[in-house]
């Protein structure tokens, strides 16, 4: 009787995890809620257009079920965020700043500036980034500062979650058309269009 009772609490959180009445079938694993934080206007409408495609986006990597998009309230980032010089967020406070606001569980939280963000790499204390997430911690931070063509910014962001959400490293095949390649310093956003055989877990060689 337990076992059975186990079973159907089992087979009605599948079918509510989607969050659908007819579509569960299609639903596929991990799924999570994306919140969008912007923190300045600019950044706001970007992200306000991006909230509208970026579920379709993600799933169409066929790796990730998306319950919602949702576009937060404008935040102002404080100074407090800011490098030594005063001319850029450090990425990383932005991240923990994040993570003392959001705790709900199967939400990443994306947080959207069009400021310069920085972080400590590549042999320097303060480079400049498009984006920075804390692998598996459903947290990171993109910036459409250093972003050429805005129309891009899908893909950072797509990139940045899955490093969030699924824990995913950059990709090993260097693959430039993988969403998850390294950008190398030059990020090409224009080549990057899918997650790779060899990023999502098999190669097709």
């Amino acid at each position: 009787m337990k076992k059975l009772t186990f079973i159907l609490l089992t087979v009605f959180g599948l079918l509510v995890s989607c969050n659908d009445k007819t579509e569960y079938l299609d639903c596929k694993t991990p799924v999570c809620t994306i919140l969008l934080q912007p923190y300045d206007k600019t950044a706001g409408k970007y992200a306000e257009d991006v909230s509208k495609t970026l579920k379709e986006r993600i799933e169409s990597m066929d790796y990730i079920c998306v319950q919602d998009v949702k576009l937060l309230p404008i935040k102002q980032l404080p100074n407090t965020l800011l490098n030594q010089a005063k001319t850029r967020y450090r990425a990383t406070k932005i991240l923990d700043f994040q993570k003392q606001n959001h705790h709900k569980i199967h939400h990443v939280i994306i947080g959207v500036t069009s400021s310069d963000i920085s972080t400590s790499t590549r042999g320097h204390q303060d480079y400049g980034i498009q984006g920075q997430a804390y692998l598996g911690q459903e947290n990171c931070v993109v910036s459409t500062y250093r972003l050429k063509n805005k129309k891009d910014l899908w893909k950072l962001m797509t990139h940045e979650f899955f490093h969030a959400f699924m824990h995913m490293p950059h990709c090993p095949a260097d693959d430039p058309t993988c969403i998850m390649q390294d950008g190398h310093g030059k990020p090409n956003w224009t080549k990057r269009t899918k997650i790779c055989n060899k990023c999502l877990g098999y190669d097709a060689q």
